[in-house]
Protein backbone atom coordinates (compact mmCIF):
# COMPACT_ATOMS: atom_id res chain seq x y z
CA UNK A 1 0.00 0.00 0.00
CA UNK A 2 1.35 3.40 -0.92
CA UNK A 3 0.60 6.61 0.94
CA UNK A 4 0.37 9.75 -1.13
CA UNK A 5 0.48 13.14 0.55
CA UNK A 6 -0.76 16.05 -1.49
CA UNK A 7 0.87 19.24 -0.14
CA UNK A 8 -1.58 21.39 -2.00
CA UNK A 9 -4.47 19.67 -0.27
CA UNK A 10 -2.90 20.52 3.06
CA UNK A 11 -2.79 24.15 2.09
CA UNK A 12 0.98 24.42 1.78
CA UNK A 13 3.57 24.00 -0.93
CA UNK A 14 6.60 21.75 -1.18
CA UNK A 15 9.06 24.57 -0.56
CA UNK A 16 7.28 25.47 2.66
CA UNK A 17 7.52 21.90 3.95
CA UNK A 18 11.22 21.62 3.08
CA UNK A 19 12.00 24.92 4.78
CA UNK A 20 10.07 23.86 7.87
CA UNK A 21 11.95 20.56 8.00
CA UNK A 22 15.30 22.35 7.60
CA UNK A 23 14.42 24.76 10.41
CA UNK A 24 13.41 21.87 12.67
CA UNK A 25 16.67 20.02 11.97
CA UNK A 26 18.67 23.17 12.68
CA UNK A 27 16.86 23.65 15.99
CA UNK A 28 17.55 20.05 16.98
CA UNK A 29 21.27 20.39 16.21
CA UNK A 30 21.44 23.77 17.96
CA UNK A 31 19.77 22.30 21.02
CA UNK A 32 22.19 19.37 21.04
CA UNK A 33 25.18 21.70 20.79
CA UNK A 34 23.86 23.83 23.68
CA UNK A 35 23.27 20.72 25.78
CA UNK A 36 26.82 19.49 25.20
CA UNK A 37 28.23 22.92 25.97
CA UNK A 38 26.25 23.19 29.21
CA UNK A 39 27.27 19.65 30.21
CA UNK A 40 30.96 20.48 29.74
CA UNK A 41 30.71 23.65 31.81
CA UNK A 42 28.92 21.85 34.62
CA UNK A 43 31.57 19.14 34.81
CA UNK A 44 34.76 21.06 34.08
CA UNK A 45 34.12 24.45 35.70
CA UNK A 46 35.07 25.51 39.19
CA UNK A 47 32.32 26.36 41.65
CA UNK A 48 32.46 29.22 44.16
CA UNK A 49 30.30 29.11 47.28
CA UNK A 50 29.63 32.15 49.45
CA UNK A 51 30.18 31.51 53.14
CA UNK A 52 26.98 31.57 55.18
CA UNK A 53 24.75 32.08 52.16
CA UNK A 54 23.15 28.60 52.22
CA UNK A 55 24.27 28.26 48.62
CA UNK A 56 24.36 24.51 47.95
CA UNK A 57 26.16 22.47 45.29
CA UNK A 58 25.98 18.71 44.75
CA UNK A 59 29.38 17.02 44.45
CA UNK A 60 29.96 13.50 43.09
CA UNK A 61 32.61 11.13 44.40
CA UNK A 62 35.58 11.48 41.97
CA UNK A 63 36.55 7.89 42.80
CA UNK A 64 33.45 6.71 40.94
CA UNK A 65 31.48 5.17 43.81
CA UNK A 66 28.32 6.91 42.65
CA UNK A 67 27.95 8.64 46.01
CA UNK A 68 26.94 12.31 46.11
CA UNK A 69 26.74 14.96 48.79
CA UNK A 70 25.15 18.42 48.66
CA UNK A 71 27.10 21.04 50.61
CA UNK A 72 27.30 24.73 51.44
CA UNK A 73 30.09 26.69 53.13
CA UNK A 74 29.23 27.67 56.70
CA UNK A 75 29.37 31.21 58.05
CA UNK A 76 31.93 30.21 60.70
CA UNK A 77 34.59 29.54 58.06
CA UNK A 78 37.56 31.88 58.52
CA UNK A 79 41.27 32.62 58.18
CA UNK A 80 43.77 32.89 61.03
CA UNK A 81 47.03 34.71 60.21
CA UNK A 82 49.75 34.36 62.83
CA UNK A 83 52.91 36.42 62.40
CA UNK A 84 56.27 34.77 62.99
CA UNK A 85 57.85 35.38 66.40
CA UNK A 86 61.02 33.30 66.21
CA UNK A 87 59.64 30.08 67.72
CA UNK A 88 59.11 28.21 64.46
CA UNK A 89 55.89 26.68 65.83
CA UNK A 90 52.19 27.41 65.54
CA UNK A 91 50.93 29.21 68.63
CA UNK A 92 54.36 29.21 70.30
CA UNK A 93 55.25 31.79 72.93
CA UNK A 94 58.95 32.74 73.10
CA UNK A 95 60.54 32.05 76.47
CA UNK A 96 63.52 34.37 75.98
CA UNK A 97 63.55 37.01 73.26
CA UNK A 98 60.89 37.67 70.63
CA UNK A 99 62.10 37.42 67.05
CA UNK A 100 60.60 37.18 63.58
CA UNK A 101 58.08 39.68 62.26
CA UNK A 102 56.61 40.23 65.74
CA UNK A 103 60.04 41.20 67.06
CA UNK A 104 60.46 43.69 64.20
CA UNK A 105 57.07 45.27 64.90
CA UNK A 106 57.98 45.54 68.59
CA UNK A 107 61.24 47.30 67.74
CA UNK A 108 59.49 49.75 65.41
CA UNK A 109 56.68 50.29 67.95
CA UNK A 110 54.18 49.53 65.20
CA UNK A 111 50.47 49.36 65.97
CA UNK A 112 48.03 46.91 64.41
CA UNK A 113 44.30 47.36 63.88
CA UNK A 114 41.57 45.70 61.88
CA UNK A 115 38.25 46.50 60.23
CA UNK A 116 35.74 43.69 59.82
CA UNK A 117 38.21 41.40 61.59
CA UNK A 118 40.06 41.02 64.90
CA UNK A 119 43.72 41.49 65.88
CA UNK A 120 44.82 39.65 69.02
CA UNK A 121 48.10 40.20 70.84
CA UNK A 122 49.64 38.11 73.61
CA UNK A 123 52.25 39.92 75.67
CA UNK A 124 55.50 38.52 77.00
CA UNK A 125 55.96 37.47 80.60
CA UNK A 126 59.03 38.99 82.25
CA UNK A 127 59.71 38.09 85.87
CA UNK A 128 56.22 36.70 86.22
CA UNK A 129 54.64 39.95 85.05
CA UNK A 130 53.04 40.86 81.75
CA UNK A 131 55.25 43.26 79.82
CA UNK A 132 52.79 45.25 77.71
CA UNK A 133 55.55 46.82 75.64
CA UNK A 134 56.61 43.45 74.26
CA UNK A 135 54.18 41.44 72.16
CA UNK A 136 55.01 37.74 72.03
CA UNK A 137 52.28 36.72 69.61
CA UNK A 138 50.18 38.62 67.06
CA UNK A 139 47.25 37.00 65.27
CA UNK A 140 44.69 38.28 62.77
CA UNK A 141 41.32 36.51 62.51
CA UNK A 142 38.88 37.25 59.70
CA UNK A 143 35.75 35.56 58.36
CA UNK A 144 35.90 34.01 54.91
CA UNK A 145 33.75 35.44 52.13
CA UNK A 146 33.81 32.48 49.76
CA UNK A 147 35.56 29.26 48.81
CA UNK A 148 36.24 27.95 45.31
CA UNK A 149 36.36 24.24 44.51
CA UNK A 150 37.42 22.16 41.53
CA UNK A 151 34.02 20.64 40.71
CA UNK A 152 35.35 17.44 39.14
CA UNK A 153 38.11 16.70 41.67
CA UNK A 154 36.00 18.07 44.58
CA UNK A 155 39.08 19.90 45.83
CA UNK A 156 39.46 23.29 47.50
CA UNK A 157 41.33 25.68 45.19
CA UNK A 158 41.18 28.97 47.08
CA UNK A 159 39.51 30.82 49.93
CA UNK A 160 38.93 34.57 50.12
CA UNK A 161 38.25 36.65 53.21
CA UNK A 162 37.06 40.21 53.72
CA UNK A 163 38.30 42.58 56.39
CA UNK A 164 41.30 44.88 56.55
CA UNK A 165 44.58 44.46 58.46
CA UNK A 166 46.39 47.76 59.08
CA UNK A 167 49.98 48.12 60.33
CA UNK A 168 51.00 51.68 61.25
CA UNK A 169 54.41 52.99 62.27
CA UNK A 170 55.40 56.44 63.51
CA UNK A 171 58.69 58.00 62.40
CA UNK A 172 61.72 57.08 64.53
CA UNK A 173 64.80 59.22 63.82
CA UNK A 174 67.62 57.20 62.33
CA UNK A 175 65.47 54.03 62.12
CA UNK A 176 62.33 54.52 60.00
CA UNK A 177 60.29 57.21 58.28
CA UNK A 178 56.98 55.79 59.43
CA UNK A 179 54.03 54.87 57.26
CA UNK A 180 51.13 52.47 56.93
CA UNK A 181 50.27 49.31 55.05
CA UNK A 182 46.72 47.96 54.74
CA UNK A 183 45.90 44.49 53.40
CA UNK A 184 42.31 43.91 52.25
CA UNK A 185 40.48 40.88 50.90
CA UNK A 186 43.20 38.32 51.62
CA UNK A 187 43.01 35.36 49.23
CA UNK A 188 44.84 32.06 49.65
CA UNK A 189 45.37 30.27 46.33
CA UNK A 190 46.22 26.64 47.07
CA UNK A 191 46.89 25.90 43.39
CA UNK A 192 49.70 28.43 42.99
CA UNK A 193 50.70 28.30 46.69
CA UNK A 194 50.35 32.08 46.86
CA UNK A 195 48.61 34.62 49.09
CA UNK A 196 47.10 37.69 47.47
CA UNK A 197 45.40 40.84 48.70
CA UNK A 198 44.49 44.41 47.85
CA UNK A 199 47.40 46.37 49.30
CA UNK A 200 47.43 50.09 50.12
CA UNK A 201 50.67 51.73 51.19
CA UNK A 202 51.03 55.19 52.71
CA UNK A 203 54.67 56.24 52.72
CA UNK A 204 55.93 58.32 55.61
CA UNK A 205 58.53 60.99 55.08
CA UNK A 206 58.30 61.18 51.27
CA UNK A 207 54.51 60.94 51.45
CA UNK A 208 52.16 59.54 48.85
CA UNK A 209 49.64 56.71 48.77
CA UNK A 210 49.78 53.72 46.43
CA UNK A 211 47.20 50.99 45.81
CA UNK A 212 48.02 47.54 44.44
CA UNK A 213 44.90 45.44 43.68
CA UNK A 214 45.10 41.64 43.86
CA UNK A 215 48.81 41.80 44.66
CA UNK A 216 50.93 38.71 45.36
CA UNK A 217 52.19 39.18 48.93
CA UNK A 218 53.50 35.81 50.08
CA UNK A 219 54.05 32.26 48.92
CA UNK A 220 54.13 29.27 51.26
CA UNK A 221 56.33 26.21 51.59
CA UNK A 222 54.26 23.53 53.31
CA UNK A 223 50.66 22.59 53.99
CA UNK A 224 48.97 20.37 56.57
CA UNK A 225 45.37 19.35 55.96
CA UNK A 226 43.09 17.78 53.39
CA UNK A 227 42.01 19.98 50.48
CA UNK A 228 39.82 17.23 49.00
CA UNK A 229 36.26 16.83 50.25
CA UNK A 230 35.59 13.18 51.25
CA UNK A 231 32.30 12.85 49.38
CA UNK A 232 31.74 9.16 50.08
CA UNK A 233 32.44 9.42 53.81
CA UNK A 234 30.14 12.44 54.08
CA UNK A 235 27.37 10.76 52.11
CA UNK A 236 27.61 7.66 54.33
CA UNK A 237 28.14 9.67 57.55
CA UNK A 238 31.16 7.45 58.15
CA UNK A 239 32.66 9.14 61.23
CA UNK A 240 35.72 6.90 61.35
CA UNK A 241 36.62 7.58 57.71
CA UNK A 242 35.98 11.30 58.16
CA UNK A 243 38.36 11.52 61.11
CA UNK A 244 41.04 9.59 59.23
CA UNK A 245 40.69 12.08 56.38
CA UNK A 246 41.01 15.09 58.69
CA UNK A 247 37.34 16.04 58.91
CA UNK A 248 35.46 16.34 62.17
CA UNK A 249 31.76 16.48 63.00
CA UNK A 250 31.10 19.47 65.29
CA UNK A 251 29.45 19.15 68.67
CA UNK A 252 25.72 18.60 68.59
CA UNK A 253 23.82 21.85 68.46
CA UNK A 254 26.43 23.78 66.45
CA UNK A 255 24.23 25.76 64.01
CA UNK A 256 24.97 25.69 60.30
CA UNK A 257 27.83 23.19 60.51
CA UNK A 258 28.00 19.44 59.86
CA UNK A 259 31.69 18.97 59.00
CA UNK A 260 34.85 20.95 59.74
CA UNK A 261 38.52 20.70 58.90
CA UNK A 262 41.62 22.84 59.44
CA UNK A 263 44.13 23.56 56.69
CA UNK A 264 47.42 25.14 57.80
CA UNK A 265 50.01 26.65 55.47
CA UNK A 266 53.37 27.58 56.96
CA UNK A 267 56.74 29.02 56.02
CA UNK A 268 55.32 32.18 54.46
CA UNK A 269 57.87 33.74 52.10
CA UNK A 270 57.43 37.32 51.01
CA UNK A 271 57.49 38.04 47.26
CA UNK A 272 59.85 40.73 45.89
CA UNK A 273 56.89 43.08 45.43
CA UNK A 274 55.55 42.14 48.86
CA UNK A 275 58.88 43.08 50.42
CA UNK A 276 58.68 46.53 48.86
CA UNK A 277 55.10 46.98 50.18
CA UNK A 278 56.17 46.24 53.75
CA UNK A 279 59.35 48.31 53.48
CA UNK A 280 57.39 51.32 52.23
CA UNK A 281 54.58 50.82 54.73
CA UNK A 282 57.01 50.57 57.66
CA UNK A 283 59.10 53.46 56.35
CA UNK A 284 62.31 51.46 55.92
CA UNK A 285 65.10 52.50 53.61
CA UNK A 286 66.61 49.81 51.38
CA UNK A 287 69.90 48.67 52.92
CA UNK A 288 69.12 49.98 56.41
CA UNK A 289 69.45 47.74 59.48
CA UNK A 290 65.73 47.08 59.90
CA UNK A 291 65.21 46.59 56.17
CA UNK A 292 67.89 43.91 56.23
CA UNK A 293 66.08 42.27 59.15
CA UNK A 294 62.79 41.81 57.26
CA UNK A 295 64.74 40.83 54.17
CA UNK A 296 66.07 37.81 56.12
CA UNK A 297 62.67 36.51 57.25
CA UNK A 298 62.46 34.26 54.19
CA UNK A 299 65.46 32.31 55.49
CA UNK A 300 63.92 31.64 58.92
CA UNK A 301 62.19 28.30 59.68
CA UNK A 302 58.80 29.98 60.17
CA UNK A 303 59.35 32.69 57.56
CA UNK A 304 56.79 35.48 57.96
CA UNK A 305 54.26 33.29 59.73
CA UNK A 306 51.41 30.86 59.14
CA UNK A 307 47.84 31.02 57.84
CA UNK A 308 45.20 28.51 58.80
CA UNK A 309 41.72 28.06 57.32
CA UNK A 310 38.92 26.69 59.47
CA UNK A 311 36.60 25.28 56.78
CA UNK A 312 33.01 24.60 57.91
CA UNK A 313 30.58 22.73 55.67
CA UNK A 314 26.83 22.20 55.92
CA UNK A 315 25.15 19.12 54.45
CA UNK A 316 21.71 19.50 52.90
Amino acid sequence: MKLHIHFAALGCGKNFIEESMNMSIKKVFAGAIMAVACFNVAVAANVTLTAGAQQYTTFSDPAGSGKQVTLSVGAMTGHHLELSNGTGTLGGIPTTSVGGFVGELNSLKSTLSATGAVVNSVYALVGGRVKTSTRALIAYDVAAQNATFDYSAVKLLEATSGGVLVISTDPIPGICNGGEIAIRNMRVDYSSKSIYGDVEVIRGGVGGSMFYPNAAIWTYESIVGNLTIPVRAMADNDLTALQQLGYMTPLRGTPGVDFSTKIVISGLKVTPSGLSYFADGLGLTVGSVYYNVINRFNTLPDGWGIISLDLRLKKQ
